[in-house]
């Protein structure tokens, strides 16, 4: 994120990123699986109604796993 104004550029890991911005309010708890899985369910459909076939892997390859 550049701030023009300030002349600052922040930079965050992707992965730190995603875990701030989908963060459980309450708990701070990361929502990212759950998110990447409403996502990928959506897109199938999507792209379903347009014909397509689409396999879904249940976990990604970058997910950690306890």
């Amino acid at each position: 994120m550049y701030l023009s104004r300030h002349g600052v550029l922040l930079r965050w890991p992707v992965d730190a990123l995603a875990a701030r911005l989908l963060a459980h309010p309450k708990t701070g708890g990361s929502g990212v699986g759950a998110v990447r899985g409403e996502f990928l369910a959506l897109a199938a459909a999507a792209a379903a109604r347009d014909g397509a076939t689409v396999a879904l892997r249940r976990s990604h390859p970058l997910t950690r796993h306890p």
